[in-house]
């Protein structure tokens, strides 16, 4: 039996296994890279892959008892059986989790091949959980149940009903925050139902969302972001990912298969022009009657579509819809962490009080004509139109028409990735000599500029 033992917690485990005749390998805290290439490696028929001790330290206790119950089932399990799981029973607790993965069921079905690497799923600590959620929904998936009660082991050949994978979340998830966990989990578990490679629409009709994503360099954040679109229940949208001068340049087959989608589309640029420029490019694009942002880092809430949808049908004037977010903070020091939630500007907000204060309504999402009628973004401000472009076309829109935008309540749309190389974005000095340019602008054109010619 082939074992996979996460992490470095697991020394007696590692022997014990080793010494059952076991072909014990080492990895990394949920690497699912390097899992991956231990499964392509093996011949073996099934994979005991053992948690980190972070993500579940209550849930396995795994004793020789235990080893030569797994390596008796492993030799006589079907190999149509998705894998085994491990329920241990306790006096006011039942923790469960995946312990026997068929290898050829993860390396080829769901919807990566594989665990899921870094790009698709950023927290490596939710990678057994994320293949799971998407094994689940396999057709044919079927896993079979050892319990430990004390020293008493019970094997169940066949599970009728499958096991929730929220149900699973306390033990897969043990290496996040709570907070963390709170926010991430609905995506993991949304991902289970792609919506790939579907007949696209006919080319005549009109989707209802045009979402931009620009990236310039960062390509890596933009599987991310992807997934969180892909997964969304309202089909009705196209993607533009803008590529502003990227070395190499973006190519999507290389990032994940999963991005071969109609509705997906890579423009790409030779040089480096800015997001305003590329904005604009977008705009003359896009079929949608509302055009959303994505940046490349950032990701929306699963039913963010859905419910933005719904905003502007409850207000047929509104020009510009927004909502709450949720903030996340990445730096070296301290990694990718949850920071905070952002309620949306209030509904009284002025374009003058939004500039003053230099902080963008997140999300954006334009009314595509009005977009189209104040004539897109600025280039000719201040540092080409590379920065503060978000609040610009913000005040734009709301000196046009101060209820012009309208906030989504409950829960947040979007999910806003705040980079420490990023910050010095909104230092005083430039952003200063940048909002008065606006002001000043605005006070003597209005949202647009006269016609020159």
């Amino acid at each position: 039996m082939l074992a996979i033992v996460l992490g470095s917690g697991h020394s007696r485990t590692a022997g014990w296994l080793a010494q059952c005749g076991c072909r014990v390998v080492i990895a990394a805290d949920s690497c699912a890279e390097q899992i991956n290439e231990i499964l392509k490696s093996s011949d073996e028929s099934f994979a005991c892959i053992i948690p980190a001790r972070k993500q579940s330290p209550i849930a396995l206790n795994i004793t020789l008892n235990l080893i030569h119950k797994l390596a008796e089932i492993t030799a006589h399990l079907s190999p149509y059986r998705t894998g085994v799981l491990f329920q241990q029973l306790k006096a006011g607790s039942h923790h469960i989790l995946p312990l026997i993965w068929n290898r050829q069921t993860v390396l080829n079905r769901g919807w990566t091949n594989g665990f899921t690497g870094k790009s698709l799923l950023p927290f490596q600590d939710l990678v057994l959980l994320d293949k799971y959620a998407q094994l689940t929904h396999v057709p044919g998936s079927s896993w079979a149940l050892l319990q430990q009660q004390g020293n008493e082991l019970t094997y169940t050949e066949k599970l009728e009903a499958a096991v929730s994978p929220a149900s699973l979340e306390p033990t897969l998830a043990k290496g996040m925050r709570a907070a963390e966990t709170q926010r991430l989990l609905p995506l993991v578990l949304a991902q289970a139902v792609p919506r790939l490679n579907e007949e696209s629409a006919a080319p005549d009709v009109q989707p209802f969302f045009s979402i931009v994503v620009c990236t310039c360099n960062d390509g890596h954040f933009v599987p991310w972001a992807l997934r969180s679109v892909l997964i969304q229940p309202f089909p009705d949208w196209e993607v533009l990912l803008m590529d502003d001068g990227s070395e190499p340049p973006m190519d999507l087959s290389r990032l994940s298969p999963l991005f071969q989608d109609s509705r997906i589309r890579l423009i790409r640029s030779g040089s480096n022009e800015g997001k305003a420029v590329r904005l604009n490019e977008a705009l003359s694009l896009a079929r949608g009657k509302w055009l959303l942002e994505l940046d490349a880092d950032d990701w929306l809430a699963p039913d963010a579509l859905e419910r933005l949808l719904q905003l502007g049908d409850s207000y047929p004037s509104a020009q510009l819809l927004h909502g709450d977010h949720e903030l996340w903070t990445a730096s070296p020091r301290r990694g990718f962490r949850y920071s905070r939630r952002i309620a949306a500007a209030p509904a009284a907000a002025g374009w003058r009080s939004l500039t003053e204060a230099g902080h963008p309504l997140v999300p954006r999402c334009f009314r595509t004509d009005t977009l189209r009628a104040v004539g897109g973004w600025w280039t000719h401000a201040p540092l080409g139109g590379r920065k503060y472009e978000d609040i610009q076309m913000v005040a734009r829109f709301l000196y046009n028409d101060p209820q012009a935008a309208v906030s989504a309540g409950g829960d947040p749309l979007y999910h806003r990735r705040l980079r420490s190389d990023s910050i010095s974005q909104y230092s005083k000095e430039p952003y200063l000599l940048w909002k008065q340019w606006l002001i000043q602008m605005l006070e003597a054109n209005g949202p647009v500029l006269p016609d020159k010619t």
